[in-house]
């Protein structure tokens, strides 16, 4: 043969087998062959491509003879040769019954036959034998390598490490052991075991029973333990132990033990631990729910503080991994978009977020919660968790309602007082109905009472009411004989849960809500103004309601006054207009868009210093000093946001260039025709502070100008009574007696003015026995 090699066969991670070279050898060929081969096949190179002649031989492991290897079926492809080839002899190498290499011949002149095969067995066997004995010497260096390997590592590592036998003798230990107890190869012949080692050394001996009976049953263990080290000092260590069979016996041929200090690790878990404690004292102690989640679309909670079952009426750990519900599922349907546009926003934008939202508590009632949330990234600027808080808000949100509803019943009342240029029967009508809208209530009556009846006057209901003008029902079947027994509005949320259910205006119209109050007009009994409906409330009537309802009663008592006598309307309107002028309050009336002055009481124009004509062309800017104009701005926020403003301290400048002190109230209002207004109430209150410097300028002059000689006197008094001037007549004794008594009389006095000056001031300290 002019080509042949020494393949040895060996396996993928896969499975499949390839072929590396072990030994190559060219005979007698032109220097163009031999220089082909030498670049395409050297030794170790590898051939995973058996789809061959030599490849079907590896594959089968079958001897392969192709002497005319081109039309062979097998063939599926030539090895890497030169093209001159015409045969080729493939030879499987075996050992122990396993094919581990193989032998390829390669000859461009004459061809193989099956003699060739039987002569070659002896040398096959033998190549057989070769390649396993340098495979196993191979893998017993890689062994002795890694065994080094090894006990290098377990040499330098800081933790220590001991190697026992079945008996428990020490067979092998790192130095960390040695440093660790103290202990060298030289103390094995007076202390070659483990175990009373560790007893000489151990603190807590509880773990040690534990330990022996684990390793006498052949048991991997691990246990704390706090020893004494070489230096005399304590140390916690943990000691874990793992038996090493033996592969033959299949029984414990000793133990690998391990003992790991954990001194600072345990430091740190206390440290850990103590902080913890503090944090969750802290959050515990924050109002409101302290949270940390997931940014998924359910709101995974990681964590909440125990503030959440107050809040909700649920666990905190129903929510944590949404264990039972999530928390996304107690919130109100109607909030869901507006939270997760809000927090989606916050998590696109990587910020903060605010929103309020309602939450369905365990107990079915609704509360208003406000969260506020930051976003936690990580590493990779990401968000990893949301964190936040979620405050109750519901009483704060109860109160700005009820103020909501009560500047809207401002309004209302507003408008109707506002429509001048409406007929009274016209403004009649739309006070009822916006007293409806306003009150949520569907039917609304003015009512004109005569004698046992009852007139309806005006009325505003749905279409299909059978109700008309001027229709008469007896007193007694309307919830209208009920309101006129009472001095002030009457209210009811439910008729069929209330004492008045058995009442004949319940069993005809089947009437739920009703809020009613008497009007008298001058001084007369005329009728009542009510509002009812079928339907009953889910929240009881408001104080800001009922309010309401007393202003809107006492219009209407005046509406219908002034529509029974012009003459006692223009009573009213000097009545009104005197109340204007001669209050001691300064009254003025600004543009809400420029604050120019619309209308102004004499009080204003003697407060400020400037006449009616003066203060038109002026605004309340000008009489506004520039250090007070950061709080006005303030004020004005809270005027657009809310409606009024007020009460506040600021000084006026006066026309002479003085300031006056003043306490400042006002609303928004609109006239008729939708411009914004602002009512304010303007009083002087330079004379009260006068007066409170005059009061501290007294107090201090009674504390040092009267008590300082009172005492000197009350003193001498008391000296001379107690004989220090000698004998004395029993007039002069009496004289000095009263003199003395009366000094601590009046001293006792002061000090009570003294003290009742704390007391108003807040400073009065009380010790009760």
């Amino acid at each position: 043969s002019e080509y042949g090699f020494l393949g040895e066969i060996l396996h993928a991670a896969d499975g499949a087998p390839y072929l590396k070279t072990y030994a190559i050898t060219n005979i007698a060929w032109d220097d163009d062959t031999r220089a082909f081969y030498d670049a395409h096949a050297p030794v170790g190179m590898e051939f995973r491509n058996l789809d061959t002649l030599f490849g079907h031989a590896i594959r089968t492991g079958e001897v392969v003879i192709a002497n005319h290897p081109a039309s062979d079926n097998r063939r599926g492809g030539l090895p890497p040769g030169h093209p001159a080839m015409n045969a080729f002899l493939g030879l499987p190498v075996m050992y122990d019954g396993r094919q581990i290499a193989m032998v390829g011949l390669a000859n461009r002149a004459g061809g193989y036959h099956d003699d060739l095969v039987e002569y070659l067995q002896p040398v096959l066997l033998t190549l057989g034998q070769l390649v396993d004995a340098s495979q196993t010497r191979q893998a017993m260096i890689r062994t002795q390598n890694e065994l080094h390997r090894l006990v290098l590592a377990a040499e330098h590592t800081a933790d220590a490490m001991v190697i026992i036998g079945n008996n428990g003798r020490i067979e092998w230990c790192n130095s960390s052991f040695r440093h660790l107890l103290s202990w060298q190869p030289q103390d094995a012949d007076r202390h070659p075991f483990l175990m009373p080692i560790l007893k000489r050394h151990c603190i807590t001996r509880d773990p040690l029973a534990d330990i022996e009976w684990a390793m006498a049953q052949g048991m991997s263990f691990s246990h704390e333990l706090l020893i004494e080290n070489a230096h005399a000092h304590p140390d916690w260590v943990r000691m874990t132990g793992d038996p090493a069979p033996l592969e033959q016996e299949q029984r414990s041929g000793g133990y690998v033990v391990t003992l790991e200090v954990i001194s600072q690790q345990k430091m740190a878990a206390d440290m850990l631990e103590k902080s913890e404690q503090q944090f969750r004292s802290l959050v515990n102690n924050i109002p409101g729910i302290t949270y940390r989640c997931l940014p998924d679309a359910q709101r995974t909670m990681l964590y909440l503080s125990t503030q959440c079952e107050q809040l909700t009426g649920y666990p905190a750990r129903e929510f944590t991994h949404n264990a039972i519900r999530s928390f996304k599922s107690i919130i109100h349907p109607a909030d869901l978009d507006t939270v997760e546009r809000s927090t989606e926003e916050a998590l696109q934008n990587t910020s903060n977020w605010v929103v309020e939202y309602r939450i369905l508590h365990q107990d079915g009632s609704i509360r208003w919660v406000q969260e506020r949330g930051t976003m936690a990234l990580n590493q990779h600027e990401r968000v990893q968790f949301c964190d936040g808080f979620i405050l109750d808000i519901t009483a704060e949100k109860q109160l700005r309602s009820d103020h909501q509803r009560q500047i809207e019943a401002l309004t209302v009342l507003n408008e109707i007082a506002s429509n001048a240029s409406m007929s009274i029967p016209e403004q009649t009508q739309r006070a009822l109905e916006l007293g409806a809208e306003f009150l949520g209530l569907e039917l609304g009556i003015l009512s004109r009472i005569e004698g046992d009846y009852y007139r309806i006057r005006a009325f505003i209901a749905p279409p299909d009411t059978p109700l008309k003008q001027e229709q008469i029902f007896e007193l007694g079947s309307t919830y209208c004989s009920i309101a006129l027994g009472s001095e002030d509005v009457l209210a009811i949320d439910h008729m069929g849960e209330s004492g008045y259910r058995g009442h004949p205006c319940y069993a005809n119209f089947r009437l739920e809500s009703y809020i009613g109050i008497p009007l008298t007009v001058d001084d007369e009994l005329y009728g009542t103004l009510n509002f009812s409906s079928a339907i009953p409330r889910s929240q009881p009537f408001t104080d800001g309601e009922l309010m309401f309802m007393r202003l809107l009663g006492r219009w209407a008592a005046s509406a219908i006054g002034r529509n029974r006598s012009l003459r006692a309307l223009r009573q009213n309107e000097n009545r009104l207009r005197s109340l204007f002028e001669l209050s001691p309050l300064g009254i003025a009336l600004n543009s809400f868009e420029t604050g120019s002055f619309i209308d102004a009481n004499p009080a204003l124009q003697k407060l400020t210093g400037y006449t009616l004509p003066e203060l038109y062309r002026m605004d309340y800017w000008k009489l506004t000093p520039e250090d007070y104009r950061e709080q006005e701005q303030e004020q004005l926020r809270l005027l657009s946001e809310t409606g009024q403003y007020g009460p506040y301290e600021k000084e006026y400048v006066h026309k002479d260039g003085s300031r006056k002190a003043i306490l400042l109230n006002g609303m928004l209002v609109s006239d008729h025709t939708g411009r914004k207004l602002i009512w304010s109430m303007i009083e002087d209150i330079s004379e009260r502070k006068r007066i409170e410097r005059m009061k501290s300028e007294f107090i201090a002059t009674v504390s040092h100008e009267l008590r300082t000689p009172l005492t000197a006197i009350s003193g001498a008094l008391g000296l001379l009574a107690g004989g220090v001037a000698g004998e004395l007549s029993d007039d002069v004794n009496d004289m000095i007696s009263i003199a003395h008594n009366n000094s601590l009389r009046l001293g006792f006095l002061i000090n009570d003015l003294l003290d009742m000056e704390k007391l108003v001031a807040g400073k009065m300290t009380f010790r009760i026995a």
